[in-house]
């Protein structure tokens, strides 16, 4: 409770272990990652990551999300154990793993 307003409870699995001494900062891990803030999504999983920019038209509003996520979104897609600064899309170039990752993310 937070000034008598009943919180949720934290979802997900602490990413404490990616802090952890001796760990490797790019090391691929084999758990998917989703992240979900302001209206985009991200999945990152065994060194890849794909994540939607959301392109707001005319006539609507960020608290308006598309019904579509996979259609609705402008899609991304990075090999971060070669690119983890995330210089190169890849999502025209490999098509195929990026409606792998959007299945992991949405199932």
């Amino acid at each position: 409770m937070v000034d008598g307003i009943k919180q949720r409870s934290i979802e997900g699995v602490s990413m404490s272990y990616s802090f952890a001494k001796g760990t490797p900062m790019r090391r691929p891990h084999s758990r998917p990652n989703i992240l979900k803030c302001s209206g985009n999504r991200g999945i990152s999983q065994e060194g890849w990551y794909a994540n939607t920019i959301r392109s707001l038209r005319r006539g609507t509003s960020a608290s308006t999300p598309p019904q579509d996520v996979v259609k609705g979104y402008k899609w991304e897609l990075y090999d971060l154990t070669k690119d983890w600064t995330q210089n190169h899309d890849l999502s025209k170039e490999q098509p195929a793993k990026l409606k792998e990752m959007q299945k992991a993310l949405h199932g």
